[in-house]
């Protein structure tokens, strides 16, 4: 249907893929050092927000257990909290 419309309104020819990715959770640190350290680690994984964050993507449950594992100090989480950037 979107394609068919993009289509026939715009004149654009479009195809979609299944995203490889199922999880995505915002990334903080309690220090600027295990933050490059995890990004540095993790670049494949990563995309931004809007505000440019750092946003982990993960492809599975097990995925996102590992990287908690793997990285206990780093807080993993599915909802920004926009108030600790206004502070």
């Amino acid at each position: 249907m979107l394609t068919g419309r993009l289509l026939a309104e715009y004149g654009l020819e479009v195809g979609f893929e299944q995203s490889q990715y199922s999880i995505a959770r915002w990334i903080t640190a309690p220090d600027r050092k295990t933050l490059e350290d995890f990004l540095a680690a993790n670049r494949s994984s990563l995309a931004e927000d809007l505000d440019g964050d750092p946003v982990l993507l993960a492809g599975s449950a097990f995925q996102m257990g590992r990287a908690k594992e793997r990285w206990e100090t780093v807080e993993f989480t599915d909802v920004k909290d926009v108030r600790k950037q206004a502070a």
